[in-house]
């Protein structure tokens, strides 16, 4: 099953058979959350911070903690600057949502809640995005992560550059061979918002995969009746 899915990746891109190390790197930035699950039941943390001007006049950190087990049953936790802003449980097909630390209620249709995870999971994605085509990625080296076989990639800003719009510090992702699944990363880097040279803002991302194969356990909670 593996297999299938990084051969549909590979169709998906155009492969003609014959592929570079960095080829898996290009497929990475593809995979959606459908994809993900094929990894099977999993743990995922992510914290990204955002600081503006320098001296930092202001900053926002945003982290997402996802338990995965199926479709059918997963917990998603985002905060903002240290405080829990959203909170879903699905359990056995049934939904449990709170907003910030309220009481939890039990929407009657868990669609939408499996449409936000699926839009809002890719913290990679959003770091990376201001820095565009001004990224240049490494030869992969061999790794492994929870016994799963990986490459291991840094990623680093192109020279001969007088004027760089954007700036890459710490940047490496470890993408898992079998999925093209990110398995765990970081970046840091700083761009000007809207290209104003003004207006410096930095970016800082961590993010992992763990205890993967296992099943999470997910509460019921207590809810308030609707």
């Amino acid at each position: 099953m593996l297999w299938f899915v990084y051969s549909g990746l590979l169709a998906g891109c155009g492969d003609t058979g014959t592929s570079s190390p960095t080829d898996l790197y290009t497929l990475s930035q593809s995979v959606n959350f459908d994809a993900v699950t094929h990894l099977g039941p999993h743990e995922f943390s992510a914290e990204m911070k955002w600081s503006h001007g320098d001296p930092v006049t202001r900053s926002t950190t945003e982290s997402i903690e996802i338990l995965w087990g199926d479709w059918d049953n997963f917990q998603t936790t985002r905060s903002r600057d240290g405080r829990v802003v959203a909170q879903t449980r699905m359990v056995g097909g049934r939904p449990y949502v709170r907003v910030s630390e309220s009481r939890y209620r039990t929407p009657s249709d868990g669609e939408l809640y499996r449409v936000e995870l699926r839009q809002g999971w890719n913290f990679w994605g959003r770091a990376l995005d201001p820095f565009g085509d001004y990224l240049v990625v490494s030869e992969p080296s061999v790794a492994l992560w929870e016994e799963r076989d990986s490459s291991l990639y840094e990623l680093s800003q192109p020279g001969g550059q007088e004027v760089a719009p954007t700036e890459v510090g710490l940047a490496t992702v470890t993408v898992d061979k079998a999925t093209a699944v990110r398995l765990s990363g970081e970046f840091t880097g700083s761009y000007f918002e809207s290209g104003d040279i003004s207006k410096p803002v930095s970016v800082e991302l961590e993010f992992s995969r763990t205890n993967i194969g296992r099943m999470p356990t997910i509460d019921v909670p207590q809810v308030t009746v609707e």
